[in-house]
């Protein structure tokens, strides 16, 4: 009895930090200095973006799927608004290339994460918010002093200079 109550309780556990409550509803964008932000999956849906201090598990923000909620982005809005405007836009255009990219959820691979990077800055570019190495710098200042990481990110300088071959000014 006392196995199946630990193991009942440890269950309930993982399902309260690694889902939403049931009557959460996600937003379908994000206001980020004045833009509002959104992002559609790889199979055309819109995401549903959540706004939880449970998002500290990504590093302030992540992306993911779940049978309760499909894909997802769950952000940190003390980390997001923690950051510069062109930081917090890299943030959030970085993990919805985890959705919106074939393969790009669940993989914990650095080629996932380098085509995220890749994809957030070359987006950002494509919507004029960098157009400047100054621009490009603020952007990427949300990386630069982070260490690698088992998912599969650079350390922040390799992940800088790997971000700088994304896009040419």
């Amino acid at each position: 009895m006392r196995k199946l109550i630990i193991t009942l309780f440890a269950l309930a556990l993982n399902f309260s930090v690694n889902t939403a409550p049931v009557h959460a509803q996600g937003s379908s964008s994000i206001n980020i200095a004045g833009l509002n932000f959104y992002c559609n999956a790889n199979n055309g849906a819109r995401v549903p973006i959540y706004f939880t201090e449970n998002a500290w598990r990504g590093g302030g923000a992540m992306a993911g799927i779940d049978p309760y909620r499909g894909f997802y982005i769950d952000v940190s809005p003390n980390y997001l608004y923690s950051l510069n405007q062109y930081a917090a836009a890299y943030v959030f255009l970085h993990e919805c290339a985890h959705v919106a990219l074939p393969f790009g959820v669940g993989l914990a691979s650095p080629s996932q994460e380098m085509n995220a990077d890749c994809y957030a800055i070359r987006q950002m570019r494509n919507l004029r918010l960098i157009n400047n190495p100054y621009e490009f710098n603020a952007a990427v200042s949300a990386v630069a002093n982070m260490p690698g990481s088992p998912a599969g990110h650079l350390p922040g300088p390799a992940r800088i200079r790997h971000l700088a071959q994304c896009i040419s000014f």
